[in-house]
């Protein structure tokens, strides 16, 4: 099994309301079941510093018991930074939340028992930089919260970065010194944007990566995206790997007779065989047949295509096509797609790029 956790949160109703968090948390909820993970999201007021905490450990503890054999995190909110009292003349990193910060050396310490080779996917939207520097124009609202003045002569003790490294394939929003963009012409922050339109399940995260950096940094949102992770995950498969090597199930499928009794089969009546020969030709489409008490109604219908490949297409009551799926290879994956589909089209916005009025 392998399981994931979304989080997004607006902040709405504060002075530090964002737009498009939310949405970051849905979509990439929605890639990460398209890949099978077991995926639980928390979004708006369900999202707090606390509970961040605590979904993050409940990964952690299913990896170190064995329970799961792939995780995934993802966070959409403010960043902040803050003095660290320990140390002089140092500062860290931290996550804002509307009950409290959490800080990157909290995070590391989680983090930190991950098991080796453990494939987990980390995706944080957000600022992890302070206001030092300009911002040209007005791409979008930065994801970041000053908490706490720094003093120029000040230098970063940990961060994400380091904290994450070790034991991780962290994916961040920008680099140091920068700004994470809430974009909201795009649907989404910037990063999420181009994380979700980016993705290919043939890439390796180094694929997936080298793709997002195509439309990052760009003029309009100038933030610099990272891939931070040991070698041998780069070159792994996003998220095929994280999965169970199916070689790895025992065969249990009985012994055949090596002396079978032959069983009589009935002759074929000339319906029967029409109906097969029908089969046959027609083996690459189903085909609908519907009726109820003189009306039409709108419908889902699957569809295998020659290749084996599954698909389904939405017709209205009219019986035209509005829209269809792209190729999937299982039914169930198949089905999957409309289920969701049917659930979040209620929430789904327009967004209009003709240019019109």
């Amino acid at each position: 099994m392998i399981k994931a956790t979304c989080m997004g949160t607006n902040y709405k109703g504060t002075q530090n309301e964002l737009e498009e968090c939310v949405n970051d948390a849905k979509d990439v909820t929605y890639l990460l079941k398209w890949e099978g993970f077991l995926t639980d999201t928390y979004l708006e007021e369900q999202v707090s510093g606390d509970k961040f905490v605590i979904e993050l450990t409940k990964l952690v503890d299913l990896a170190v018991s064995g329970d799961i054999t792939g995780a995934g995190f993802s966070h959409s909110g403010h960043g902040t930074q803050g003095v660290d009292t320990e140390e002089v003349d140092m500062y860290r990193e931290g996550l804002y939340f509307n009950d409290r910060v959490v800080w990157d050396d909290e995070v590391a310490k989680i983090l930190s028992r991950i098991p080796e080779g453990f494939p987990f996917f980390i995706f944080l939207d957000t600022c992890f930089s302070g206001g030092m520097m300009s911002v040209k124009g007005n791409p979008g609202k930065p994801r970041f919260v000053q908490t706490e003045k720094i003093p120029k002569k000040f230098k970063k003790k940990l961060g994400f970065r380091k904290a994450i490294t070790a034991n991780a394939i962290y994916i961040a929003a920008c680099s140091e010194g920068e700004y994470s963009y809430d974009a909201v012409s795009l649907g989404n922050g910037a990063a999420t944007y181009y994380l979700k339109t980016s993705y290919s399940k043939e890439n390796t995260f180094q694929e997936w990566f080298n793709k997002i950096k195509q439309h990052l940094p760009s003029s309009k949102y100038p933030q610099t995206p990272q891939l931070i992770c040991k070698e041998e995950f780069k070159d792994m498969k996003a998220f095929s790997s994280f999965k169970p090597v199916v070689s790895d199930v025992p065969d249990i499928s009985p012994t055949p007779n090596p002396n079978p009794t032959p069983v009589p089969t009935a002759k074929k009546n000339w319906w029967k065989k029409f109906v097969d020969w029908l089969k046959k030709i027609f083996k690459a489409v189903r085909i609908t047949i519907y009726k109820d008490s003189g009306g039409k109604f709108s419908r889902f219908e699957m569809y295998k295509s020659i290749d084996g490949q599954y698909y389904f297409v939405f017709k209205a009551k009219n019986n035209e096509t509005v829209c269809s799926s792209e190729t999937y290879t299982a039914k169930q994956m198949c089905r999957k797609g409309i289920d969701i589909l049917k659930r979040d089209i209620e929430d789904a916005k327009v967004m209009d790029y003709t240019g019109g009025v």
